[in-house]
Order: structure tokens, then sequence, then C-alpha cells
């Protein structure tokens, strides 16, 4: 097993395989990955740069219980752009197949706990939820002197290891505090913190003959050292809508697990030549996200990927150009994956 050699920028961390590389619910419904917990200590947000291994930087390569509640059916609205102050509510858009819009689940009913109350950023009677309306939990805790997380190649794998703790930003206070606004809508009991997790990825990962559906929990990880969940909270409605993360976008479920449901926004987005946005991470099923931007700077919309939001076009890949089959995040939901286009690991 070879350790890949590790740089550091102040923002954008990319996990990368040739050149220098490091590798839920608000209520406390979302499930989590199985592993040991470690003990962490936040550090102030003031801390100083991390000196653990992280994933580096370089040019991209490669609510209150409830009872159970069945998939619902829905049509998603097709749209050219996506207005943050209006971002399509994905509720109902969960499926047993494949579909453009949807997050293809594992689960067909959601028992577990989400956010309590709508907040005002939700107008159910439009089908929209604002993002630039949207509250975030307060607090500003820094873990970049905890946070460990690396990559190394073995054969025709990426070994993966990570406590879960995020390199670069800061998270909420949590569990979330009674004077905090956001408790009004969320009272997540949850708290941040290290995990043990170990993910083995292949390198070249192919397109499967049928799509796969996501389970609840990690579904793959992001460069921050963060894990990603699908677009649904634990009562199967849209999470980036009605859950309340903290500034960059995440929040811990239970087992303490911190992640993400959708656009990490503490990730510096660094573009290619071209205006692509650059690496945000990798799906367990090997296959690399991309952010917010396709060629030519335009913004990724549902309406131009696939069923599991991806697709196949030249990118830059392992510091050259290389077409590949790649997923992208959106504004709009399922913001992440709809499915898996390759093979999961085992136990994803």
């Amino acid at each position: 097993m070879k350790q890949i050699n590790v740089k550091r920028s102040s923002q954008f961390l990319a996990l990368v395989a040739i050149v220098s590389l490091t590798a839920c619910g608000g209520g406390g419904g979302s499930s989590s990955v199985s592993g040991s917990v470690a003990t962490a200590t936040p550090s102030p947000s003031t801390a100083p740069s991390q000196t653990a291994t992280p994933f580096s930087t370089a040019t991209p390569s490669t609510a209150p219980s409830s009872t159970a509640t069945p998939i619902a059916s829905a049509t998603p609205t097709p749209v050219a752009t996506i207005n943050p102050a209006a971002v399509p509510l994905g509720d109902g858009m969960v499926s047993t197949s494949a579909q453009t819009g949807y997050v293809y689940s594992c689960a067909t009913s959601f028992n577990g706990q989400g956010a309590t109350t709508n907040g005002p950023w939700i107008n159910t009677a439009a089908g929209t939820w604002s993002a630039t309306a949207k509250i975030a939990v307060q607090g500003s805790v820094s873990w970049t002197t905890t946070a460990s997380n690396s990559m190394v190649v073995s054969g025709n794998n990426f070994v993966i290891t990570t406590n879960d703790l995020p390199n670069v930003g800061t998270t909420g206070t949590f569990p979330i505090a009674k004077s905090d606004p956001a408790y009004a809508y969320d009272q997540n009991g949850n708290s941040v913190a290290a995990q043990n997790l170990m993910f083995t990825l292949p390198m070249n990962p192919a397109v499967a003959s049928t799509p796969s559906c996501l389970p609840n929990g990690p579904i793959g990880i992001f460069t921050d050292g963060v894990v990603m969940f699908n677009a649904l909270d634990a009562l199967g409605r849209d999470g980036g809508a009605h859950e309340v993360f903290d500034s960059c976008n995440g929040h811990p479920a239970p087992g303490n697990q911190y992640h993400h449901h959708e656009v990490p926004a503490c990730i510096a987005d660094v573009p290619d030549s071209t205006g692509h946005s650059g690496l945000y991470g990798y799906a367990f099923d090997g296959f690399a996200i991309y952010g917010l931007k396709g060629t030519g700077g335009t913004a990724v919309t549902d309406a131009s990927l696939d069923a599991c939001h991806g697709h196949t076009h030249a990118v830059l890949f392992h510091g050259t150009t290389q077409t590949i089959y790649h997923y992208h995040l959106t504004v709009e939901y399922p913001y992440t994956l709809g499915c898996y286009k390759g093979t999961p690991i085992a136990g994803f």
C-alpha cells in the first residue's frame, strides 16, 4: 500500500490519485455508518492550520417520531435555471427505480425523526423553498486541528480513512440550543464527534448494467473529509429544505456523525480552464463528484443530467483531460446523487 504525498490549501481540498492527495436527521433520525467513535475536542474557530494528513489540494484527478411514511409519487418540474429563492421542493420525489429528479431509495418507508416545523422559507403552496431566506444553526466551531483524513493507493483501489471532522470551515454548535432560532424548527439533539471510518473505492469504476438504490446514511465522501448522505431526511422529505444545517451545510446524525445532504458551502470550487467545476469528492461506487457548473461555467440542472445525477464528457481528471462518467452537485433536489451509476462498495 502506497501513501500519497500530501499538500493542503486554505479552502479547496481535492482527492487526487496521481498527484498529491489527502483523502440524520435534524432531530436525530438519519442513519449513520457503523464504526467506532473516537474522542474529539473542538478547537476554537481561530485554530491554526491543520497539521494532520488531509485530503490534499491539486489539479482535480481521479421531527418527533412518526408513523411509517410510504414512498410517494410526484412529478418533477423541469426548469432551465434554478432561482435559489424559489428552489423546487423535493417532497415526494422518491422512487423505487431510477428517475431523473428523484432519489432512488433503498428504503421504502420512513419512520425516523426530523425537523418538527416547516420554516418560513418553505412555500408549500408554490412547491418551493428559499435557500436565501433559510436560517442556519448558530455557532462557529473549528475542527481543523483535530480533523484527520487521508487517501492511499492499494492495487487498483483508493483506501480513504477519515474521522469525519471537516478540514475546512466550521460547524455550528450542536446539539441545537433552545436559544438558537433554528430550534423552533429543528431540535437536532446530536453532537459532532470523530468517527473511525475507512472506505475502499475502485480507481477505475465502471458503469453498471442497471443503477442501484441509495441507502440511508453515507453514500460518498467529500473533499472536506465529511461523508455525504442522500437528499432525504428521516421522514423521507426533502432534507435540504426541511432540516436546518450550519453555515457549511452540515449537521450530525445519530451516532454524532457529521454529514452533508447538499452542496458543502465551505468547500471552494476551483474550476478548470473551461469553467467546469472542480472535484468535490467521490461516491461510494468510485465515480467522481464535481461542483455546480458544467463546461463553460454554465450551471448544471437535473434536466442536463441522467437519473443518477451525472453524465459523461471530457473533464480534468488525474491531471489530464479525460472523457469519463461523473456526478454533479446541483442547487435543486436531489442535490448530489439520484442513484448509483456504478456498483457500490459492500455495505453501501
